[in-house]
């Protein structure tokens, strides 16, 4: 009797198999676009920071310094722990005097804070 007695068989896919495989593939060619979302919120949020904010705050590095000391550099803001996404979120949803309510839209605070935290160079 031969040691390797293993029979051919054929291999079937369930449908459970097939759908899980055409789930896969189907996020391995999404993900490209969610990177690519990704960036654009972040150079809308550079735009809105230039547009509605500089006029308070330094949104970048190396920009003049904020025109009033109760508006905190943004640079400063992507370094400080206490600046967390949520608190920057709830901040732009809800802003408190001295800061004007621009009425942003969730995708523009989204966009915001992605380039508030994209200035920390850690």
């Amino acid at each position: 009797m031969p040691l390797n007695t293993r029979s051919a068989r054929t291999v079937k896919n369930s449908p459970v198999e097939l759908i899980l495989a055409l789930a896969i593939v189907a996020l391995l060619l999404v993900a490209p676009l969610r990177t690519a979302a990704a960036a654009s919120d972040l150079e809308e949020g550079r735009s809105l920071a230039k547009e509605w904010c500089s006029s308070c705050h330094m949104v970048a590095p190396g920009v003049a310094a904020s025109t009033t000391d109760a508006a905190p550099p943004f640079p400063k803001m992507a370094t400080d722990p206490a600046y967390t996404e949520e608190r920057l979120r709830s901040w732009l949803w809800a802003p408190h005097p001295p800061m004007p309510d621009f009425d942003l839209s969730r995708f523009e605070i989204e966009s915001l804070v992605a380039y508030i935290k994209s200035l920390d160079s850690n």
